[in-house]
């Protein structure tokens, strides 16, 4: 009988020990993978950001959002005003027509390419571009009206990776805050002022395996 008790403590033992080696293994890559940064982050930022001056998301890109919002705003507002499922379907089809235009017209391989090669990064690394918000704001009162929030119901078109938006360009498969470069909020006036939000997210490929064996 005091045997079997034996065991029986030694076995429970066993397994508390082992769930506490668990846990602060677990704990650990989750701390290592919060610290993980990659290699250059902030100067690939810089980098994006001065490719973009005075522009949104790539070069060219802030010609195409003023084109498509400044011959739209009118009706968006007065559907707004007027009805407000016409102006939810308004602004579907104002979105997913500039998001669509955006992705058709990307550059960003390009400028990537060339911060990775004048920079003398890891040839490896990969990047998504992601498009998050659109807001109006029609009045000072009636400011941050969303005419585009994270994802489109075209799915098959305009794929989305929640929470960071429509994917506009990139092969990167997993975006997260670790290794999101870029967030920016920009904003212009036409005829309402509007801002836009998108992110740039730049990894290598086999980050969680670098970070487990770190």
């Amino acid at each position: 009988m005091k045997d079997r008790i034996y065991k029986s403590v030694v076995l429970v033992s066993f397994l508390i020990l082992l769930l506490v080696q668990l846990k602060l293994t677990y704990n650990t890559y989750v701390l290592r993978d919060r610290e993980y940064s990659i290699k250059d982050k902030t100067l690939i930022n810089d980098e994006y950001g001065r490719s973009i001056s005075d522009d949104k998301l790539y070069p060219g890109g802030g010609k195409i959002i003023d084109s498509i919002l400044s011959r739209n705003m009118s009706r968006l507002k007065a559907a707004y005003y007027s009805d407000k499922q016409k102006f939810k379907v308004l602004s579907q089809q104002v979105s997913d027509t500039l998001l669509l235009k955006l992705k058709a017209n990307s550059t960003m391989d390009s400028i990537f390419k060339t911060i990775i090669k004048r920079n003398g990064l890891d040839s490896n690394l990969q990047y998504l571009l992601t498009f998050e918000y659109i807001e109006l704001a029609f009045s000072k009162k009636t400011a941050n009206v969303f005419i585009f929030k994270r994802k489109s119901d075209n799915q098959t078109l305009l794929p989305a990776v929640n929470p960071f938006g429509v994917i506009i360009d990139g092969t990167l498969a997993s975006p997260n805050l670790q290794n999101r470069v870029t967030n920016l909020s920009v904003s212009g006036t036409l005829v309402y002022d509007y801002r836009i939000t998108f992110n740039l997210f730049v990894d290598a490929p086999g980050r969680p395996l670098e970070v487990a064996i770190a």
